[in-house]
This record gives structure tokens, sequence and C-alpha cells, in this order.
């Protein structure tokens, strides 16, 4: 990446090294760490995410708690909190009310050490079982936390692929918006 020309990176999950390692790589590169996500869950369930678990707050709190270590140690301050897949032993109401509650427990913590959340929706083609599936979605829960700790992470293709109009969204929803991705 920096020998690309590029000043920030961005990956998935760091977790597999130490943050102290992925931290020297990236000052050596005169990289910034701008955005990764929280643990995933259990992949082989295909979770990609535990916000909206009600059966796994205590996994979403430890995840969080580990994600927030890892951003302070890389001086990262923006963590992609994955909502997660659309349960059949929850409603969504639920599941939301999982949301709020997980992020409302977790935005003072984030704020503390200078860090935002983001919620991304994903698209149902590529992600069918995902719960969080239009920006509409996420920017309402966005609208409902009402704090700077929580913005919509913002991805082009996944607004495409859900037949919206990201230009449009990026014009009524800009103050919502924190990180924007182009793939």
């Amino acid at each position: 990446a920096a020998e690309s020309g590029f000043h920030g990176v961005e990956f998935l999950f760091p977790y597999q090294s130490k943050p102290e390692e992925i931290q020297h790589l990236l000052h050596d590169q005169a990289l910034e760490l701008v955005l990764f996500n929280l643990p995933p869950g259990d992949i082989s369930r295909h979770e990609w995410g535990l916000l909206s678990d009600p059966n796994q707050k205590m996994e979403f709190k430890r995840d969080f708690e580990t994600a927030l270590h890892y951003a302070d140690v890389m001086q990262c301050h923006l963590l992609n909190v994955m909502f997660g897949q659309r349960l059949q032993e929850a409603t969504i109401e639920k599941q939301m009310e999982c949301t709020l509650e997980n992020l409302t427990w977790a935005a003072p913590m984030a704020r503390d050490c200078g860090v935002i959340l983001l919620v991304e929706p994903l698209n149902p083609i590529d992600f069918s079982n995902y719960a969080l599936t239009s920006t509409d979605q996420a920017i309402q829960l966005v609208q409902t936390m009402d704090t700077e700790q929580v913005k919509l992470q913002f991805d082009v293709y996944h607004s495409l692929m859900c037949g919206e109009d990201p230009f449009q969204i990026i014009r009524n929803h800009l103050s919502s918006i924190k990180h924007i991705q182009f793939a």
C-alpha cells in the first residue's frame, strides 16, 4: 500500500497477530490504520458479527473490548461493529433492541478511547442472511443512537447492489456517514 502511494489502510480482522506487531509494521511503512472490524463471531456458523444477537451479549462485550484494545495500540479511530445474521429465534425488532443496548454500552468506552463505532449495511445478494441490508435501516439506527460515537460506514458497492442511489444517500445523509468505501 505504501509503495503504491497510499497513506492509510483498512483490513477485515487483525486478530491473528499481536497489535504491537501490526503497529510496528504500520509505523515502518508510514501508514495509518483507518479501520478494521470487530471479530466476526463463528464464521463456520456464518455469524458475521454479534452486535444484534441477544444470545451472545457477553461474547459481543468480550470481542468489543478486544477490538478496542487493538484500536488503542494500533492508533485506529474507526471500528466496524458488524451487525450479524438474521436470527430464526429472534425477531428483527429484538435484534435491533439488542443492537441499541450493545451500542449504548460500547459508545462511552469508544469515546474515552477516541474511537467511533461504525455500522455497515451489506447487500442481500452477497450476504443473503445478513440482518442489516439497507442504508435506510442503518441511518435510522445511527439517528436513533444520536451520538457522534456511532456513525454509518457507507459502501457504494453494497448500496448499488441494493438498488439504492448512493449519490442521493450521500447528499441527504452526509452527517450520518463517517467512512465511505468504494469497491
